[in-house]
């Protein structure tokens, strides 16, 4: 099926990254691991930044080896 498409949140002043993923109903260490080539420290994210959210249930996901997410 190809690669899973995520959404892209634009972190807004006061955002935190647990705050994005309980926003987005995704698991927290999903969401630091699929940013984690883009966001060095999830602690200090700045408004305007991207952050990708992983899409679909985890279940019907699976890691491709550069680390992004693929449909099973």
């Amino acid at each position: 099926r190809g690669e899973a498409v995520v959404k892209i949140h634009i972190v807004q002043k006061g955002d935190t990254m647990w705050k994005i993923a309980k926003k987005y109903g995704v698991d927290f260490q999903e969401l630091l691991n699929l940013n984690k080539s883009t966001i060095k420290n999830p602690d200090k994210i700045m408004p305007g930044m991207r952050v990708k959210i992983p899409t679909g249930k985890p279940e019907d996901r699976e890691w491709n080896t550069d680390r992004t997410w693929k449909d099973r």
